[in-house]
């Protein structure tokens, strides 16, 4: 999992090749678990690096772009394998290697070809039904992915589903195979990889409940910056009591309701799952 404590702006003039000493600025953020100086040291190692890069006539933006960490603060730290940060818009975000979270956008795969897919668009279900439809399509696909005797919980999303997997055992890392298997949303899995990690949104996302945008842009210093984000954070808190982030529909080959796993019942605790308020 790839979360850091400390996060140092680090800035530089770096000199063109061949444009008779023209400088260009570079800033890059230096991370580190152990100090400031750690971090400032990272991010020092960084511009040496995008330099020798720049010299050889490279672009340095190219560097490892999907391997640098997303800059997020720490909330809370329920565990060394269960983090909450704030994702740039403001949401709160469950980042575990301890429980496989999986979002897929839209329908679950039926299982059952075209005929299958073509008759679930005239069915009239009641959302018992659809949600027994549901954990019976989540069962096959776990058959497929050889996942049959998997704890999973099953949630609906207001775009989708979300699955939590929580006898899985994939060493605490990332696994592409088990997002493809689920169909997982390609932009979700990609945040997971980058991570190394499985993520899972808290709180809703703002616009869905009317609220104003804003950008978090960690670490932040700038003091009319931070009133601003601690007014809409304010705002924000207060709305989201009044929405679900998703709500739980039932378990696969493990007990129903609350959640036995301290993690798995924080996160149905802070996305109001367990109850029936409107999906955001």
């Amino acid at each position: 999992m790839k979360f850091y404590r400390h996060w140092i702006k680090c800035t530089r003039d770096i000199p063109l090749p061949g444009t008779d000493g023209k400088m260009f600025p570079m800033s890059v953020y230096g991370h580190s678990n152990i100090s400031p100086e750690d971090a400032k040291a990272s991010g020092q190692r960084l511009l040496d690096a995008f330099a020798k890069r720049i010299v050889s006539q490279l672009s340095p933006w190219e560097y490892d772009r999907d391997d640098r960490p997303i800059r997020e603060e720490t909330l809370l730290e329920l565990s060394s394998r269960n983090i909450v940060t704030r994702n740039r818009y403001g949401a709160e975000v469950l980042n575990s290697t301890q429980l496989v979270f999986i979002d897929v956008d839209g329908d679950l795969p039926s299982g059952k070809g075209f005929f299958g897919w073509l008759g679930g668009l005239f069915s009239d279900k009641s959302s018992e039904d659809a949600d027994a439809e549901a954990l019976a399509r989540v069962a096959r696909l776990a058959e497929k992915a050889g996942h049959a005797q998997t704890h999973i919980r099953v949630y609906r999303t207001k775009a989708g589903y979300r699955l939590m997997l929580l006898n899985c055992d994939t060493e605490g890392k990332y696994s592409g195979d088990l997002m493809k298997a689920f169909h997982a949303d390609p932009t979700y899995a990609r945040l997971c990889r980058i991570q190394n990690c499985f993520r899972a949104r808290l709180t809703p996302k703002p616009y869905r409940i009317r609220q104003r945008k804003i950008r978090f842009n960690f670490p932040e210093t700038d003091a009319e910056v931070l009133e601003k984000q601690h007014q809409w954070l304010a705002e924000y808190n207060e709305k989201i009591t009044t929405f679900a982030t998703c709500r739980y529909i039932g378990s696969l080959n493990g007990p129903n309701g609350i959640a036995a796993n301290d993690a798995a019942r924080y996160h149905d605790e802070r996305t109001n799952a367990m109850t029936n308020l409107p999906l955001a």
